[in-house]
C-alpha cells in the first residue's frame, strides 16, 4: 500500500514474504526531483503531488530499491531509501518526468 507524501516521496508497506512486513518505509523516488510543497513552488508542488496520487495512492506497486557498491539499499541524507516505483509495468518515476511534474535529478 502506498501513501504519497509529495511529488517525489512516498510511504510504503513492504511485503518481504513469509508474513514479514516493513511498515511505513519512506522512499525517495530515484533520479527525479519534483517541486517542493512550500515556498514559491507551493502551487506546482501541490500539482505534482496530486498527479502522483492519481497514479499510485492507495495502490499496490512494485518497488526496486537502488543498491550501493556495498550491496546495501542506498539512502539519502534524510535516511529515505532510494527506489524506482512501478505500477502495472509503468515506470512511475519516468512518468512523472514525462508528464512535466518532475525533472531528472542529477546530483547523485
Amino acid at each position: 500500500m502506498v501513501r504519497v507524501v509529495d511529488g517525489d516521496t512516498i510511504d510504503v508497506d513492504i511485503d518481504l514474504g513469509f508474513y514479514i512486513w516493513i511498515r511505513k518505509q519512506r522512499i525517495r523516488m530515484l533520479d527525479i526531483d519534483a517541486p517542493e510543497m512550500r515556498g514559491e513552488s507551493k502551487v506546482v508542488g501541490a500539482a505534482a503531488t496530486e498527479y502522483l496520487k492519481t497514479l499510485i495512492d492507495g495502490k499496490e506497486v512494485i518497488l526496486r530499491t537502488s543498491k550501493g557498491k556495498d550491496g546495501a539499499d542506498r539512502d539519502d541524507s534524510f535516511g529515505r531509501w532510494l527506489g524506482t516505483v512501478y505500477l502495472d509495468g509503468l515506470d512511475v518515476n519516468q512518468e512523472m518526468i514525462r508528464a512535466g511534474q518532475a525533472v531528472p535529478y542529477e546530483d547523485r
